[in-house]
């Protein structure tokens, strides 16, 4: 099993200690699951976090050179890998993404700095290139992002954990604000007796923002590891801890469990799901077991799930009242290494599995969503040969619901092992996935992205002058960034519905312009886009009437300038000794 209690696992008790130096025993899998290496993680993660230590723990990663992508984004129907920066020379790897509007779309993660400490990474698309945000880091241990949200231009929250040290020492909450000018740290209660990680965050508001994960007690007693969910709420002006929900499976209450995914819908409608199994000592008991619970304003309800006797997860959770949709990953046999995709949908009461398309790979997960509409749903993950060996490549898979059925989509693979942990997804023609490539022996960022470019079919008037207003009808108009007469932007507009725009003209002399619309593509030039000025008007137009499209005015992200390369040994195989240890 790929989840949280996967063969990365040692067949032994691992002990980890907080800064105070309480000890703490982790949960081991069966005597039957694959023994890891000694270097493994401290405590179970969120099954995508789970994926992304396996590449420095477990296998090798291609020592083939870093793909050239393109660094711009193609806008030709398809998923296309888009060049994303690395820092340094060691592994770096993208867990979330989260989109504004298209020109404005931040993806988290992490890096290995020359110290062999995992870092903080924030990396911002502004329409044109992706380039590195200086991001700051608890300490000196290791810090990392697992998720993002983006609320506004002003106002995205990236959240993880970090660490007093390497992967030995406990985990406690991390929470990072961006305002428009740069990213701050900003203080979460710390979780007492405990190694805490937050794996996901959502939003419906700048005062009402929720965090959920995992908090591991400290210490294990006789009994065996015990955790449980962990939930933090923004309410405008401070973190604050609040009641988390109990977990259920099918026999009961589970003793060690956590949260992967959640989504705000309002603050009297919250829905998280996690997984967890059963101990008794250090050994599991149990399959791994998917839940999933509901936030009505006063209390959490537990929303039955299927169950998968030889286990299941669920990763995260996305939708609208009465549409959910959860996706994971459920196992082939008990306790086994090789997955099938699991997708569960609710109308708000229960989850029902709903079939996913056949794949051709031994194993394969689904570790993130992207919901547009009811027709439009997009889902992205791994698939995986040779699964939990040192032999294991991976490639990314992209499913889509088209309001019927699910379907694999074709996607890019730039390397011999690429994945992809989360998805950002703007409109139906706008839509981002953020992951792992592999180069030179390390994991890479990468970030694919899907394109359609609008399509113009009438403007109504065909002709005016500077302030007449117009309306432009077509298709793929939702959230569009421009509209220009000719080369020249109009003086406003408004973005009516995914198929009309209301825009005023700017000033422009005499003649016939083509009106263009941008999303993240441009509509290409017909003629029935056409538009003719009757007369020559300097100057720019006056202003029309109603609501419109505003334009961004906060100032550029401040970049980390080009990496300087670690000077010594760049590379490593899954048996050295010395590389990075794991986050």
């Amino acid at each position: 099993m790929r989840g949280r209690f996967s063969a990365a696992l040692v067949t032994g008790a691992l002990v980890a200690t907080i800064g105070s130096g309480v000890a703490l025993a982790l949960p081991v899998a069966a005597a039957s699951r694959v023994a890891a290496p000694s270097r493994a993680p401290a405590e179970p993660m969120s099954p995508k976090m789970r994926l992304a230590s396996d590449l420095t723990t477990r296998r090798a990663t291609p020592t083939t050179a870093t793909p050239q992508l393109a660094s711009s984004a193609p806008c030709n129907s398809s998923w296309n890998a888009v060049a994303s920066p690395n820092v340094g020379a060691g592994r770096n790897n993208l867990n979330g993404i989260a989109a504004v509007a298209p020109n404005d779309v931040w993806s988290v993660g992490t890096y290995v700095n020359g110290s062999s400490v995992f870092q903080t990474l924030a990396e911002h698309w502004d329409g044109s290139a992706w380039s590195v945000v200086t991001t700051p880091n608890v300490g000196t241990g290791n810090n990392l992002f697992t998720a993002v949200t983006a609320i506004g231009p002003a106002d995205v929250w990236a959240v993880g954990y970090w660490r007093t040290g390497d992967s030995s020492t406990g985990a406690q909450p991390l929470t990072e604000h961006w305002n428009g000018n740069g990213w701050t740290i900003v203080p979460t209660p710390l979780a007492p007796n405990s190694s805490t990680e937050l794996s996901s965050v959502s939003a419906d508001a700048s005062n009402d923002v929720w965090a959920v994960g995992i908090w591991i007690d400290v210490p294990t007693t006789s009994l065996g590891p015990r955790a449980r969910p962990y939930v933090l709420r923004w309410t405008g002006s401070n973190w604050s801890a609040v009641v988390a929900p109990v977990p259920q499976g099918p026999t009961g209450g589970i003793d060690f469990s956590g949260l992967n995914g959640v989504k705000v819908l309002t603050g009297n409608d919250v829905w998280v799901v996690g997984d967890g199994a059963d101990f008794t000592g250090n050994f599991q008991v149990s399959a791994d077991t998917a839940f999933s619970n509901h936030w009505n304003g006063s209390f959490w309800s537990s929303v039955s799930v299927p169950a998968h006797s030889n286990g299941d997860f669920l990763s995260d959770v996305q939708g609208s009242s009465g549409d959910l949709w959860a996706v994971g990953g459920q196992s082939q046999s008990y306790q086994g290494v090789s997955d099938n995709v699991l997708i569960e949908h609710s109308t708000g009461t229960s989850w029902i599995e709903v079939t996913a398309p056949p794949l051709a790979s031994p194993s394969a997960n689904l570790y993130s969503l992207g919901y547009i509409t009811g027709t439009t749903v997009y889902a992205v993950g791994a698939t995986a040969s040779n699964p939990a060996t040192a032999q294991e490549f991976d490639q990314t898979l992209i499913e889509r619901w088209n309001g019927s059925s699910w379907s694999q989509v074709s996607s890019a693979n730039p390397s011999m092992s690429d994945g992809l942990f989360a998805i950002a997804a703007i409109s139906g023609s706008a839509v981002w996935s953020a992951g792992f490539t592999s180069g030179n022996g390390y994991a890479q960022t990468l970030t694919e992205n899907y394109c359609v470019p609008p399509v113009v079919t009438n403007v109504a008037p065909s002709s005016g002058n500077g302030g007449s207003t117009v309306v432009i009808t077509g298709s793929g108009f939702s959230r569009a960034i421009d509209v220009e007469f000719g080369a020249t932007p109009a003086f406003s507009f408004h973005v009516d519905s995914d198929t009309q725009i209301t825009a005023v003209s700017p000033g422009h002399k005499a003649g016939t312009v083509d009106i263009t619309v941008t999303v993240q593509g441009t509509s290409a030039t017909s003629s029935a886009d056409q538009f003719t000025y009757v007369g020559s008007i300097s100057g720019t137009a006056p202003g029309g009437s109603g609501k419109f499209q505003p334009r961004t005015s906060y100032p550029p992200p401040v970049r980390i300038p080009p990496p300087t390369p670690m000077s010594g040994r760049q590379h490593f195989a899954a048996t050295s000794r010395s590389a990075p240890v794991p986050i």
